[in-house]
């Protein structure tokens, strides 16, 4: 299946450029931190070493939550 929008957070540039929009308003840093709240209570249950599916990736912004939590990390 062709999706390019895959390709495009390939790129660290458009990443960074990415979040960074995102996540520079004030409404967007309480959206970030409600949602980085949801995550971590939804994996809370699971112990460190524990395989995790992150789909989709995305621009990766949970994939460190995930490995500093002690997570085994897959994404799709």
């Amino acid at each position: 299946m062709n999706y390019p929008a895959k390709s495009r957070y390939q790129n660290p540039d458009v990443v960074r450029s990415y979040d960074e929009k995102r996540f520079s308003s004030l409404k967007g840093r309480i959206v970030a931190n409600r949602e980085q709240g949801a995550v971590l209570h939804a994996f809370s249950s699971l112990e460190p070493g524990s395989r995790i599916l992150d789909a989709p990736v995305g621009t990766g912004r949970f994939t460190k939550l995930f490995l500093e939590k002690g997570f085994s990390v897959v994404g799709g």
